[in-house]
This record gives structure tokens, sequence and C-alpha cells, in this order.
């Protein structure tokens, strides 16, 4: 029960959705003879105004129904802040939106219709002197003619939503052809021109066309390694680089895995990857590990050594 009016309405943990019933105990109530009244979309009180029964209908309205009855169906995003009302604005010459897709802006209350005129000017491009303002309502009846320049908006009762019309008086107006596109001169080229410039999307085309139509160039064929034999002391770097390993040559020829020529070696220490074979296919004999292929560019045959663990010490 709300009935600590210092209290603020959080002291009693209120959630969205819940239900504020007010309790009328007036004796000489007007609003149901002392009756309970309650705004509830599930409770219909006879006594409320005609209006809001003729829009709520009988029992079982929903809350959609009467949020639209509260706010005059207007979503808050339609609805202007505080001081300002949000009117569409059309025109008589200008039968398009002059404004797009949202021809809806806030103006002051306070502001003057002279003001109000400057800023239509500013949108549709009517001349203030040759501008005539009527404010129209949802359905497009004229409630009032604005042609008081001195008097503020608010002396004629705008709501949201509402249309501010403006009538262009101008005799002279070229504002009609602003939408007639027709009318806008455009830029032609000749084919001959078109043709003549580079870097366009046809020559782009052109040439896409004619690369795929010439035939491909063929590869030149990996020469083959004569001056490497099986039996060869070798040298080989590592992947990385980091490393030289030496070994004796086993293998020298083209293979299954990939293409061109490539060397098998069997190195003197296990810094290999296989024992001769790649993929079930065997090229040479070797201890598991002590095995592995290079390029022919990527190694280096000479009087290379087997290196001993006492030659290093």
């Amino acid at each position: 029960s709300l009935d600590n009016d210092n209290a603020p309405l959080a002291a009693y943990r209120p959630q969205d959705g819940m239900r504020i019933h007010v309790i009328d105990t007036d004796p000489n109530s007007t609003t149901g003879g002392g009756k309970q009244a309650s705004r509830a979309c599930d409770h219909y009180n006879p006594s409320l105004s005609p209006d809001f029964q003729a829009y709520m209908g009988t029992y079982g309205e929903t809350l959609d129904a009467l949020r639209a009855y509260v706010t005059g169906g207007d979503e808050p995003a339609q609805r202007a802040p505080e001081g300002m009302v949000r009117l569409e604005i059309t025109h008589s010459v200008l039968t398009q939106n002059p404004m797009g897709s949202n021809n809806f802006k806030n103006f002051p209350l306070n502001s003057t219709i002279s003001d109000v005129k400057d800023k239509l000017y500013r949108f549709v491009g009517t001349s203030p002197s040759y501008m005539k303002v009527v404010l129209q309502d949802k359905s497009g009846a004229i409630v009032a003619s604005l042609d008081n320049d001195n008097a503020p908006l608010a002396a004629y009762r705008p709501q949201d939503g509402m249309r501010i019309h403006v009538i262009d008086t101008d005799p002279n107006s070229t504002i009609a052809q602003l939408q007639d596109t027709s009318q806008v001169p455009k830029y032609e080229m000749s084919e001959e021109e078109y043709n003549a410039r580079e870097g366009t999307y046809r020559k782009f085309k052109q040439a896409q066309k004619a690369s795929s139509a010439e035939p491909a160039a063929p590869v030149a064929e990996e020469p083959e390694p004569t001056h490497i034999h099986v039996g060869d002391r070798c040298e080989a770097d590592s992947e990385d680089g980091s490393l030289a390993r030496r070994g004796t040559v086993r293998y020298v020829g083209k293979v299954e895995f990939s293409s061109g020529y490539w060397v098998g070696i069997q190195f003197d220490e296990p810094l290999g990857k296989n024992d001769g074979s790649v993929k079930g296919k065997k090229y040479f004999e070797c201890p598991p590990k002590y095995g592995g292929f290079v390029k022919p560019d990527k190694l280096r045959v000479g009087d290379y050594p087997e290196e001993s663990f006492d030659d290093e010490i």
C-alpha cells in the first residue's frame, strides 16, 4: 500500500508490468459515486469520459489500447521534447517529400510565426514573403491559418502529428523544376570518346578477355643436376638454415611426391625425416630418421668427410 507520501517509489520495489490501483475514497466523487475506479485494461469503468469508453470498448481491451489512448496513438519517438511540437511539413508545389523519408520536424512552441517561416524556408526553399502557412490536422483539415508573423506558434495550439502546410504564392517560382529530373542536363559521351579513354571498365574487360584467350606460357623445364651423383659426399642446410647436415647422396632424379628433380641423402646423423621412402614409395635404403630429400640448389657436393666425436674433442 503506497501510504507514505514521503517515501520514494523505489522503496516499494515496483516492477515493469505491475498495476498501480487507485481507490477513490471521496464520498462526493463524480467519477463513480465513491466506488473503486481502476484504469487497468481488464476493468471497465462506465463513469469515465464517453471518449474513453468509446475508445476502450467493452471488457478485455489490451494494454496496447490503453497506451494508445493515453499517448494519442504516437510512439515516444514521434513526440517532441517538452516545450516543442513535432509537425509534418508539406508543400503546395513540392508534391514529393521535400526532406526525403522524414518530413517531421520539431518546432519550439515559443517561436514566432516569422521564425517558423524562416525555418521552413531552409527546408522547402520558398521565400517567407511568398509563403502562406496553414496548420492542418492529421486528416488534412485546416485548423488555423498562421498569418500573424509576431504571434508565437503556441497561440495556434498545435499538437504532435499535425501538419504544417506551406503554400507557395510566388508566380515565378522555380521550385517545381527541382522535382523534374528530366530537365537536368546529363553529360553524354560518344562511343569514340569513350573508346579513346584509358583506364575505363571497358578497357579492363577487354584486357581480361584477351589474357584469358592467350595460351599460357610454357613453364621452363628444370635442368637435370648432372653435377650430382649417387655416392657423392655432400652438405645440406636445414630448412631454417641453422644447421649444416653432412651425408652421402643416395638418389638423384624425379619423384612422385613433387615436381622437378630431388636429391635423396643419407645423413651421417639421425637428422632426417624418413628411411628413404615417401608416401609408400621407396627411393633408397637407409635407417629411419637418417633419410631426407632436398632440392639440388640446397646442397653442396665435395670433400665433406664424416665428422666424428673424437675429432671435435
